[in-house]
């Protein structure tokens, strides 16, 4: 079978997070990331595929690369909501860094926060 990537190469945001989540199912991280790799590079990269791509991330306790995805949606000005900063600490939590997980909810804008 074609590489998903190449399936959804000219597809819309739409196809990429579904992809995304397929690939969560089966816990295909890198072809995660090379899916980011072209949203970002057709500046097509949103909230939710950024969400989605940190739930697989998460899924594999790949804290490290669901923070990096978070700070790359926050430099593209992109404003991200409560969903991905809470996939972002679940990564964190699945891999027992609880204190990263913290630091992502002080991160948090104040608007987001729960009253």
């Amino acid at each position: 079978p074609a590489p998903i990537a190449s399936v959804v190469a000219m597809g819309s945001v739409a196809w990429y997070t579904a992809a995304m989540g397929a690939l969560r199912q089966r816990a295909g991280w890198q072809e995660t990331l090379q899916l980011m790799e072209e949203l970002e590079a057709r500046h097509l990269a949103d909230v939710i595929t950024c969400t989605a791509c940190v739930g697989v991330l998460g899924k594999v306790a790949m804290w490290r690369r669901a923070l990096e995805v978070l700070k790359r949606l926050e430099k593209q000005s992109i404003e991200p909501d409560v969903v991905i900063y809470n996939a972002t600490m679940s990564a964190c939590e699945r891999s027992g860094e609880w204190q990263q997980a913290l630091s992502c909810l002080c991160n948090m804008p104040g608007h987001l926060q729960a009253d």
